[in-house]
């Protein structure tokens, strides 16, 4: 798939993350120094990501992802591990 890059101003644009391993650990560690209002939907977050949300008042839905999550974020970031949810919230996103 080709993709261009592009520029955005996120700072107090509300952002969703969803996911809480690895992939969440390195979408927010880049996102905080842009000042979004940051969420993420994770039922389990690593101890690395939850220190972030603490320190940076992240909130945090601690709940298993449903295409409802994605209404009123200006951008939305995939950041799960499992191919099958990551097209998933593709579709939904795409029907959003």
């Amino acid at each position: 798939m080709k993709t261009l890059p592009i520029n955005l101003s996120i700072e107090g644009q509300r952002v969703l993350v969803i996911g809480g391993g690895f992939f969440a650990v390195q979408k927010v560690e880049r996102l905080i120094a842009y000042n979004p209002e940051l969420t993420i939907v994770a039922e389990q977050v690593s101890d690395e990501l939850r220190t972030m949300i603490d320190t940076h008042g992240i909130t945090q839905l601690s709940e298993p992802y449903r295409a409802e999550h994605l209404d009123g974020f200006a951008i939305v970031y995939s950041a799960v591990e499992d191919r099958a949810e990551a097209e998933r919230i593709y579709e939904d996103s795409r029907k959003r």
